[in-house]
């Protein structure tokens, strides 16, 4: 099914407003990778990437052109995500992959826009897929790297001309041995930054075995001990029915801040109630969905003790471990009006410590159930997995839970699962659980999707005044009719970036400075 439709796919089979998404998609990844200059992370492993490409030159193990388009390609994949100022959607965070592949590919092998976006459409719908059918699984978000592989195999493949039998090879061979990272990884160092690069030269060198005839497992999504053993509780293979029909593009979403998407309603929540003066301050509170919640608790052990900046280098603050943290991006907000990369800059956060410290320390996060049945209502309009969930025998079931807190205990507190069985006795929280008669990714449903993270700020003032706000859908979040996806990557890329015509982007264009 699924090389079949990359296979098949066309240009013109794609709806216009699929294709305006992929250039706000190439917007905000570009715009990402030009603002990520100079973060001392992006520059480290840059020089890692300037020392290998030059070692293979010299040694005669690639041709010119190949490593200087690989490289530039590796670094760009580094710094769209080394902020965190990326792209999502459900349910992946494809972007890195599926925009700046599909650029190389296509300069690579002469390719025209419209068939580089035929690839970029067909990277984007098989991440978002795969990632939903590992949806109950040991992962979560960005977490699922192994569509980067994916992605970039189909990508790559399908530019280089790869038929539906030699596309399956390539996915096969992309996946068989997939990436599986772990937390520590990805909450605090460097390595998070390689959460895209790696699975991405996986991908595209599956292709190219691939089309040199190498074979792979075929049933890798079907075998009892194939793919979904490693990476799902309760594989939802459901997800791929839709593909061709309904679009996951359509519920992409552009961060207007560099940082996990769920801390954008709350942000956003902070703009709308404006300057507040630190001093003035008692208590700041923030009410928010199960989600949030989740992020922030798997982030904390990551984060350093005490001072933001302490005499131990190693646990110096970095935007890998402030992006997951609710109470430092809040302090960050509150400080400095405004939440940008400059404000993730290693000088801006040492001269800032002593106040941040200050904030974070009456700061306070607070699971609002109802919060989370109204994310969960959102979702379910286009992954209706109350059927599937209905369906498993309650002892089967009860695994899967048990499978869950073990795997993501941050994710799964048993206060917030009580909190919620409450209000589902309430009729209009009900509703998020009845029985739907949805497809998954159904056509119409993904066309009007929200992106849905409810967050509620309240700051009570030394005076008693209080300042408070709510947001449901962030800016630059699917539904947003007044901050759209393309208002916030059209800004990003304004902002960040120097390239006037997306259409025509080369991987030197968003890396040039790397020779």
């Amino acid at each position: 099914m699924i090389s079949q439709f990359a296979a098949d796919l066309q240009y013109r089979d794609i709806p216009t407003r699929i294709v305006d998404l992929c250039d706000v998609q190439t917007k905000s990844v570009v715009a990402a990778t030009f603002a990520s200059e100079g973060d001392p992370a992006s520059n480290r492993v840059a020089k890692g990437i300037r020392d290998q490409a030059n070692i293979n030159l010299k040694t005669g193990m690639t041709k010119s052109g190949d490593i200087d388009s690989s490289s530039l390609l590796y670094l760009a994949l580094t710094r769209s995500i080394a902020l965190d100022f990326d792209d999502y959607m459900c349910f992946a965070h494809a972007g890195h992959s599926s925009s700046l592949v599909p650029i190389v590919a296509a300069e690579l092998f002469k390719k025209t826009y419209e068939e580089r976006i035929v690839a970029q459409v067909i990277g984007n719908e098989v991440a978002g897929r795969l990632g939903g059918s590992c949806l109950i699984g040991p992962l979560n978000g960005q977490m699922w790297s192994f569509v980067h592989a994916a992605s970039s195999a189909l990508c790559f493949g399908k530019l280089m001309g790869l038929d539906k039998d030699k596309l399956s090879n390539a996915l096969s061979l992309a996946l068989w041995q997939a990436p599986r990272p772990i937390t520590p990884g990805f909450m605090k160092p460097d390595s998070k930054l390689l959460t895209a690069l790696e699975p991405s030269a996986v991908g595209i060198r599956a292709a190219y075995l691939a089309a040199a005839g190498v074979s792979g497992p075929l049933d890798i999504f079907d075998a009892r001990d194939g793919f979904y053993c490693v990476f799902s509780f309760l594989p939802i293979k459901k997800m791929f029915e839709s593909i061709g029909d309904g679009w996951a593009l359509d519920t992409l979403s552009v961060k207007a801040y560099p940082g996990c998407a769920y801390i954008d309603t709350i942000v956003d929540a902070l703009h709308q109630i404006g300057p507040v003066d630190i001093d003035s301050i008692k208590s700041v509170d923030i009410y928010a969905n199960a989600l949030t919640l989740g992020m922030d608790k798997m982030s904390e052990p990551y984060r350093p003790r005490g001072q933001i900046f302490g005499a131990d280098p190693d646990s110096e603050t970095t935007p890998v471990n402030i992006n997951f943290s609710v109470g430092i991006n809040v302090a960050i907000m509150l400080i400095a009006g405004a939440l940008t990369p400059a404000e993730l800059k290693p000088e801006f956060l040492r001269l800032n410590s002593a106040s941040i410290n200050r904030v974070l320390s009456l700061t306070k996060l607070h699971h609002d159930s109802s919060y989370t049945l109204k994310s969960i209502a959102s979702f379910e309009t286009i992954a209706p997995i109350g059927n599937v969930l209905r369906s498993i025998p309650p002892n089967k079931l009860l695994q899967v839970v048990r499978d869950i807190r073990k795997h993501l205990p941050s994710v799964v507190n048993l206060s917030q699962v009580v909190s919620l069985i409450a209000q589902v006795d309430k009729p209009k929280a009900l509703h998020a659980f009845q029985k739907s008669k949805r497809t998954f990714f159904d056509n119409e449903a993904l066309e009007n999707f929200n992106m849905t993270f409810p967050a509620r700020v309240v700051i009570q003032l030394k005076t008693g005044q209080k300042l408070e706000s709510q947001v449901s859908v962030p800016k630059g979040g699917a539904g947003n009719t007044v901050d759209s996806p393309a208002e916030i990557a059209n800004l990003k890329y304004k902002t960040w970036t120097k390239n006037p015509n997306v259409k025509t982007l080369s991987i030197k264009d968003i890396v040039p400075e790397f020779k």
